[in-house]
């Protein structure tokens, strides 16, 4: 019984256990923010300008899709295969998310006027 303790505890003494109950938690948080805050909004709203507000948050999270190309998640692993240059893979990362969105957006004026 003793051992089964030990070996318990020391599984909550890990970091990454720790991170991915933060993370968890931090998620169902937001969902639950996102669930209290519909009958606010339907009672705010039209239905029709409910329904836009829909379509625009579909629109963001597609966009923030392409345009990040989800580097975000690539963090996670570079971690562990650049160990001494993490920094400068974000840096790069990060360059490239803003070079990105540049070019996304030099194209978005480009073609606005069609």
């Amino acid at each position: 019984m003793w051992c089964k303790k030990v070996k318990f505890k020391n599984l909550f003494q890990r970091k990454a256990l720790k991170a991915g109950m933060g993370y968890t938690v931090g998620n169902y948080f937001l969902k639950g923010i996102s669930i209290i805050t519909i009958p606010i909004f339907t009672r705010l709203l039209s239905t029709s300008d409910y329904g836009l507000y829909n379509t625009y948050l579909s629109y963001e999270s597609i966009i923030y899709i392409i345009l990040g190309m989800a580097l975000h998640s690539s963090v996670k692993n570079a971690r562990y295969e650049f160990k001494g240059e993490i920094d400068s893979y974000i840096s790069s990362v990060s360059l490239l998310a803003v070079f990105n969105l540049m070019i996304f957006l030099i194209i978005g004026n480009l073609v606005s006027e069609y």
